[in-house]
């Protein structure tokens, strides 16, 4: 199927458009109305919300860890971790409008002044600039036509927003964050965990946005982020099942890992001697698969 929004380029007139696959968005649907059947244990939300947050984080940059955030460790990164998690509760709260996403904007930068910025940016590196974000004085009317855009599919217009709010970069810093709270606000009151499920797929988030920049068409954007809600909804629909505090833990330790998997000699480092009873839990419960000498995490 053929879209064509009411959303311009601020370097030009054209509107942007998309095409989709009927099928893949029908399976995207249908796998959000299953999530939205199942009501999760409070320990497994604060975990899945946590994970979600470090995964928005991670994929600006953190180095950091789900202990460390738990722990209250003090850094950069945690830092960074707390404030995405208190911008996507603000927005699940209170719903997108243009001074919630300035005060959700403002509690992912830890700030207290919110707004859109004042100065141009540039994104990239200082040797290669990979995109170059709107101009100061249009900003106003391209957020402007961003509140007021809408799709019947919901689904699809919170991907086109998302993709139109780090394309605008209204804010001087944060928008990547504040774009995925918003994505996830508008498509569901379920802790649905989209930036984890972005953050095992880093390199094609930013591959597809790239590539979709260069042109009115962000078909590839479109489609990378069905599959990544397929993805969150599949991580949802695991964390039905009750977590054990061992359980959760080990989970925390195994995704911090950077191919998320663990040997039964690591986790036994980790457990003691309730490694092997919580590894097969786990596996049962549909969290882990087995592989060649480790088990691994069916979402990396």
């Amino acid at each position: 199927m053929h879209v064509t929004t009411r959303l311009r380029r601020f370097t030009g007139s054209e509107f942007l458009q998309f095409e989709y696959s009927d099928e893949l968005l029908q399976s995207v649907f249908n796998a959000l109305c299953e999530c939205e059947q199942i009501d999760l244990h409070p320990n497994n939300v604060m975990l899945l919300s946590l994970s979600d947050s470090l995964g928005s984080a991670e994929i600006e940059g953190a180095h950091t860890t789900l202990s460390e955030v738990m722990s209250n460790v003090q850094s950069t990164d945690t830092e960074m971790v707390r404030n995405s998690l208190s911008a996507m509760q603000y927005l699940m709260d209170n719903g997108v409008s243009r001074d919630t996403v300035h005060r959700a904007n403002s509690l992912v930068l830890g700030a207290t002044k919110d707004g859109y910025r004042k100065s141009m940016v540039y994104i990239g590196s200082l040797v290669r600039v990979v995109h170059t974000p709107a101009p100061v004085g249009m900003i106003p009317e391209l957020m402007n036509n961003f509140y007021q855009y809408s799709l019947e599919n919901k689904i699809l217009e919170s991907i086109v927003k998302h993709f139109y709010f780090v394309y605008v970069h209204p804010y001087i810093d944060g928008n990547g964050r504040t774009a995925r709270a918003i994505q996830r606000t508008l498509l569901t009151d379920r802790w649905l965990p989209i930036a984890k499920a972005i953050s095992c797929h880093t390199s094609g988030y930013y591959k597809s946005l790239q590539e979709s920049e260069k042109s009115n068409d962000i078909s590839d954007f479109v489609e990378y982020m069905l599959y990544r809600m397929l993805d969150a909804c599949t991580m949802y629909k695991l964390f039905k099942s009750r977590l054990t505090d061992e359980q959760g833990y080990l989970l925390s330790k195994i995704d911090n890992n950077g191919g998320g998997e663990i040997s039964m000699r690591k986790a036994s480092a980790i457990l003691g001697p309730d490694a092997q009873k919580t590894i097969k839990a786990l596996c049962r419960k549909g969290f882990l698969k087995e592989v060649t000498g480790a088990y691994r995490l069916v979402w990396r």
